[in-house]
């Protein structure tokens, strides 16, 4: 077989289909099946009235014009191509206008029900099943019942994730094009760190680059050069959106924050519409959903947030998948068996510096002798000749206030032997870059998050007693719980836009594909 020129191959990458998988568009039109499943005969037509678009042409083409609202791209659907078709039709061209309006359309239907991408392909970290779309199904039946344009467009207003926060980035998006648009804002140049009542030439631009991105925030004073107590303000308003220590003082990390371009900002919400695009439709009437790079859990019931509490996650070498699973029950006062990598690589090394490491840290150390679990003294093991390549036992810390899962630990199924759990390093929340755990999410508050699960009159009372005993106690939920950990570095918060590092690299490798 000849090969292709470059230029031919590079023209066919730029008008291939999605890679979302049920696409039914092909390179210039619908496929064979399509045409067949969506019109019955060779002078059938469905957007035109003889050489005009009618109602509900017009609102398909206005749904494409509108793609980029969705953080997709109006450009993906020929829609340059289409309208030249559509400003010069006659009655030889028109059913290929009609086919070929029907070809974009499903596209975008598509890509708005289920995502433009597959997930498997553009994040091997997300396992969450979405929902199944039918396309052609789903025009059969608009064209069956002779939809109208008000029913076109609830139609299609009904295949965009129903959640609040899909509705609020579309928005911000909008915002942040505005801004693009407008030529973005100015870069900060090098600067020492700064405190509130310093002064520096440089705070000129800082005080433009806020009122960029903050149009109801106020910055402007005179004179210009002083760091005054309006401008700590507002730089604290910054810091909050992009999940910054809120302290009003400018060092590196707010002004690096404040150097990205607003390109970046619109790839985050480009990125996060998508993944809202992924999950599916319905999350349960209870859930919690884990924001693994915003460092939160929220506790969900009906339309309201009963609770919100910070998390820890994963290391950047050990990262927390995307998953979802049902929570199925608690275990209170919990053991602690120790991943062997774990226990080979961290905790082995500290007792070898430290002899009574283990026995102050209440664990326990078990070998398997003849099939059976045996329990050895600490003080028998001579720790010096083992090594992370050869450690025959298992570890297991007791119950108690030194136990690194602390008072519970919240069980599901999954591949990973990941659950949510307590933790007695209660001073690490205060920081706002939170990944410091081997891969399980460790949670703020396990007593809201317990009493939220078991949702029972007397939960309180029962979660009291359990931990008083300081007996290890697994209580089953009378209700399995959905738990959706998902990784969105933009979100909104208590109706404000919220922005995270993509500190696991997940958005940098999604971009590519939208």
């Amino acid at each position: 077989m000849r090969s292709l020129p470059v230029l031919c191959l590079w023209a066919i990458l730029l008008i291939a289909p999605s890679v979302q998988a049920g696409a039914k568009l092909g390179s210039f039109g619908l496929t064979d099946d399509a045409r067949l499943a969506l019109y019955q005969d060779a002078s059938q037509l469905h957007w035109l009235d003889g050489k005009q678009l009618n109602a509900v042409g017009e609102v398909a083409v206005q749904w494409l014009q509108n793609a980029d609202q969705h953080g997709l791209k109006s450009r993906d659907y020929q829609l340059s191509r289409l309208l030249r078709e559509l400003n010069n039709i006659s009655q030889h061209n028109a059913r290929d206008t009609d086919e070929l309006l029907t070809a974009t359309f499903l596209r975008l239907t598509e890509e708005l029900a289920i995502g433009r991408i597959r997930p498997a392909v553009a994040d091997p970290d997300w396992h969450i099943t979405g929902d199944a779309f039918d396309g052609i199904a789903f025009l059969n039946e608009l064209f069956g019942q002779n939809t109208g344009a008000q029913a076109m467009n609830k139609a299609m207003q009904a295949l965009l994730p129903q959640t609040p926060d899909y509705a609020f980035l579309q928005q911000t998006l909008a915002n942040y094009q505005q801004i693009a648009k407008h030529g973005g804002w100015p870069a900060i140049g090098n600067m020492p760190l700064l405190k509130p009542g310093e002064q520096h030439a440089e705070l000129a631009n800082i005080r433009q680059r806020l009122a960029a991105e903050f149009a109801d925030v106020s910055v402007h004073s005179n004179p210009v050069d002083v760091y005054d107590a309006q401008l700590v303000e507002a730089v604290k308003t910054f810091q909050q959106r992009y999940s910054l220590k809120v302290d009003g003082i400018i060092g590196s990390a707010t002004r690096k924050t404040m150097n990205e371009p607003v390109s970046q900002r619109i790839s985050q919400l480009r990125t996060s519409l998508e993944r809202l695009r992924w999950l599916p439709d319905d999350p349960g009437e209870r859930y919690l959903m884990v924001n693994l790079a915003g460092y939160q859990l929220s506790a969900v019931s009906g339309d309201s947030i009963a609770l919100n509490m910070r998390v820890i996650i994963g290391r950047s070498y050990r990262q927390t998948p995307s998953f979802s699973t049902d929570m199925s029950h608690i275990v209170f006062n919990p053991y602690w068996n120790v991943p062997n990598k774990l226990a080979r690589l961290d905790i082995l090394p500290k007792q070898q510096q430290d002899p009574d490491y283990l026995i102050t840290q209440q664990f326990q150390v078990f070998e398997k002798i003849d099939e059976q679990r045996v329990e050895r003294r600490i003080d028998d093991i001579n720790w010096q000749l083992l090594s992370s390549s050869y450690f025959p036992y298992t570890l297991r810390q007791q119950p108690g206030p030194l136990n690194a899962l602390g008072t519970m630990k919240f069980m599901f199924p999954n591949p990973w032997s990941i659950y949510l759990h307590d933790t007695p390093q209660k001073d690490l929340f205060a920081q706002s870059q939170r990944n410091f755990s081997s891969g399980c999410i460790r949670v703020e508050d396990p007593l809201a998050l317990a009493a939220f699960s078991l949702i029972q009159p007397d939960s309180s009372l029962l979660i009291d007693r359990i931990l008083a005993s300081r007996q290890n106690t697994g209580q089953m939920l009378k209700t399995p719980l959905p738990v959706y950990a998902i990784y969105q570095t933009a979100w909104s918060e208590n109706g404000e836009i919220r922005f995270a590092d993509d500190h696991y690299g997940r958005d940098a490798r999604m971009a590519k594909f939208l």
